[in-house]
């Protein structure tokens, strides 16, 4: 589904403008990821949820923009479906690490043999 999202020409074009929110948020997610392979409760160092928001008020802005007719309801749909993965991945991400921090990883780090 994803794969065909992306290759449709109309979100193709959206996904143009909003290239480098995505990119930005893509970057400091993968740090973060990289950051808690090292330290499984280092807090994200970006807030993900605004850079998430940014790329919401500039997609609204894309789509207020767009002529009547320009973008079909098939490409407003398969977008937004494309931004709630990205809302559902950022809201996981911030629960995690708000578990992340209960967690006493100290034994999981013992040599048990």
């Amino acid at each position: 589904m994803l794969e065909e999202a992306r290759r449709s020409f109309q979100v193709e074009q959206l996904g143009r403008q909003l290239q480098e929110n995505f990119r930005s948020w893509r970057t400091a997610l993968e740090a973060l990821f990289q950051r808690w392979a090292e330290n499984p409760i280092a807090e994200p160092a970006d807030d993900l949820q605004e850079r998430l928001t940014k790329i919401e008020t500039r997609t609204a802005q894309t789509f207020a923009t767009a002529s009547e007719g320009q973008v079909s309801d098939e490409a407003y749909e398969t977008f937004y479906r494309l931004l709630a993965s990205y809302r559902s991945l950022t809201e996981v991400v911030v629960v995690h690490a708000r578990l992340a921090e209960r967690v006493d990883f100290g034994p999981w780090r013992e040599a048990r043999f």
